[in-house]
């Protein structure tokens, strides 16, 4: 005979809510099966939902326990003895309950609270929110054990989500999680502050959270708010207690990000609220100095005005912030500086003046007022002057505005501030080196000297090809026949400089140049190559050996000895000459006496100072001024 169908029995009010609570539980036991969750809450899960089952099936599981083959206290072969008997109804049994599931559902679902539902773990906001309201004592205790040591806190979860139900409950039964951090080391407070919600930050600060908590990097609710050019933020928290000066990551304030960004009024904001001007950073970066340093002028001057510091120097640096508004040619924040008495005197670490860096930047509004107020002497001594620094970059209008002001045009780099291979140590150097004719000319002009470094500047002139230049520097009495002395070389350095070019030879040579000194040679017709390459060097004959040279030799000698009269030549040279095309006319020219014509022509020039007869106003006919020119050159 087939067994009957069992009959349902009637729930009443009290089993019916009984069994809206099993589902809500069972429910979540199912999610957090689903995700893997610890075994703690599955047991307590199960042991909720059998005391449940029991309840609203009494009279059914008293049938089942009577027809157990293993008996009243027994087990299933195949079920543990700690199972639910719920894992264990019948498909019939279970069958009869969808209408409470479906209500069940609709009790816990996400629309009665406006929200979408999430897939997220078991710690997501709105379960936890929703167990603290159906008071699930057991899985709340879980969770205040772990609610701290969570990756995601729901607190900072219900922030994300803008779920205030969530934070109003969560903090309520939980307030201790207002301080707390998730794994990036946030606080709640500066996740708000972060997403620039407002309600939510005011919320928690209602709720007695720590305004001055620091999330990993150091850095506080009121620097988010900064970085956001947030001024309502700015003013809650700061109405509320957060300290403007606490200092974050390297010592950096909300004072330096504020200035940093240039934003005026969060900057009036934080100072009326006790920021101070004068706090500094681990690098003893002040506000002032970072305002210098960013070019942020209108933040300088609300920092001047609120009692900042314009002399307040950065300890790694040790720079003044009128050093440092120079060098990054911020000509409005050195002026600012100026015009709240900063002072001009403070050198930097390598014992450098702000008005070396403002001749160094072409900041010639502020080199106008840092005369006035700088003491001459004192950057002059320094080791090296601002005149150096206006001629390296080629700013003529500085080089004027010092020279005006009396400042020495022929001050020398000291020797420890010595930077170039070349040795280079006055200003007209660097004007040569530029190939600037203005700045060569303006320096001549105040008197300066031509032959104070170990490289001349007319051989620099002559390496670059500046006709010009060493016309000015011939006729400002440069030496034509300027050498390496120290090096001990016999003929002038000048001529080897001109070799290659037949124009600035010929100037060289027009100018005076002591000719003869070419032809000296102490070994004569002894075999040079068993004196020390050291000795050899000093004579001509080297120097037109050499490989790059051999092929302009032939041409040198012949027009060398049109301004000498009569010379031998040494072993050495002989060997050279003998390879070139020019050799039989430079041997009769040697091999005989000069000329009388020739000789005339030399001793006119020496006489007469030769420059004298490149000007047009000589009183002489035309024939013996090409002649004395060496016009057939």
């Amino acid at each position: 005979m087939a067994a009957s169908t069992p009959i349902p029995v009637p729930l009443t009010p009290e089993e019916e809510e009984e069994q809206i609570e099993f589902a809500i539980l069972q429910s979540i036991m199912l999610d957090q099966a689903r995700e893997s969750e610890d075994n703690l809450w599955m047991t307590h899960s199960q042991c909720v939902s059998a005391a449940a089952s029991e309840t609203i099936n009494g009279n059914t599981r008293g049938v089942e326990e009577r027809s157990s083959p293993t008996g009243s206290s027994g087990c299933s072969p195949h079920v543990p003895a700690n199972t639910s008997m719920s894992s264990r109804r019948s498909p019939t049994t279970i069958s009869n309950t969808p209408d409470v599931s479906e209500r069940s559902a609709r009790s816990i679902s996400p629309e009665r609270h406006g929200q979408q539902r999430r897939n997220t773990n078991s710690r997501n906001c709105c379960k936890v929110r929703d167990d603290i309201l159906l008071g699930h004592i057991l899985y709340i205790e879980q969770q205040e054990k772990e609610i701290q040591s969570t990756a995601n806190p729901p607190v900072h979860m219900a922030i994300r989500n803008n779920h205030f139900e969530c934070i109003e409950e969560i903090i309520k039964e939980f307030p201790e999680v207002l301080d707390t951090k998730n794994v990036k080391g946030d606080t709640p407070l500066y996740v708000a502050v972060s997403q620039e919600n407002i309600l939510m930050t005011r919320r928690l600060i209602a709720a007695g959270v720590n305004l001055n908590c620091k999330q990993r990097n150091r850095d506080t609710p009121l620097q988010a708010a900064v970085e956001r050019d947030n001024e309502t933020l700015c003013s809650l928290l700061l109405k509320n207690g957060a300290n403007p000066n606490l200092g974050m990551n390297r010592g950096w304030t909300a004072v330096h990000e504020c200035v940093d960004r240039g934003n005026t009024r969060l900057l009036e904001t934080l100072l009326r609220h006790g920021a101070s001007p004068n706090v500094r950073d681990t690098y003893g970066v002040s506000p002032v100095f970072s305002g210098a340093a960013c070019g942020r002028n209108e933040c300088l001057k609300i920092l001047l005005a609120a009692g900042g510091d314009p002399n307040l120097c950065a300890s790694t640096k040790v720079a003044s912030p009128l050093y440092e508004a120079c060098k990054k040619s911020h000509q409005d924040c050195a002026l600012t500086l100026l015009k709240y008495a900063a002072d001009p005197h403070i050198s930097n670490c390598e014992n450098l003046y702000p008005i070396h860096m403002a001749c160094k930047k072409g900041l010639v509004r502020v080199v106008e007022e840092l005369v006035k107020v700088t003491d001459k002497d004192m950057v002059e001594n320094c080791g090296k002057s601002p005149l150096h620094f206006g001629a390296e970059e080629n700013e003529l209008e500085i080089l004027e505005i010092l020279i005006e002001n009396g400042y020495d045009v022929d001050v020398k780099i000291a020797k420890s501030k010595i930077s170039f291979r070349d040795r280079r140590q006055t200003a007209l150097f660097f004007a040569v080196d530029n190939d600037s004719e203005e700045a060569t000319a303006t320096l001549l002009k105040a008197g300066a000297q031509t032959d104070l470094d170990y490289v001349k500047p007319l051989l620099v002139a002559e390496s670059h090809r500046q006709y010009n230049i060493v016309d000015m520097l011939i006729a400002s009495g440069a030496d034509i026949n300027a050498t390496f002395a120290e090096e001990g070389m016999i003929f002038p350095a000048t001529i080897a400089f001109a070799i290659r070019d037949n124009e600035m030879f010929r100037k060289i040579l027009l100018a005076g140049c002591d000719v003869a000194r070419c032809f000296e040679c102490p070994f004569e017709d002894a075999d040079h190559t068993i004196f020390s390459e050291e000795e050899q060097k000093k004579s001509f004959c080297y120097f037109l050996g050499l490989e790059q040279n051999i092929q302009w030799a032939g041409w040198t000698l012949v027009h060398l000895l049109g301004f000498v009269d009569n010379v031998t030549l040494c072993k050495r040279m002989r060997d050279i000459l003998l390879t070139t095309e020019h050799w039989n006319d430079i041997a009769l020219t040697v091999g005989q006496p000069r000329s009388l014509t020739h000789l005339c022509r030399l001793k006119i020039r020496r006489t007469a100072k030769t420059i004298l007869f490149d000007r047009t106003d000589v009183p002489l006919p035309k024939p013996l001024l090409d002649y004395l020119n060496h016009k057939p050159f």
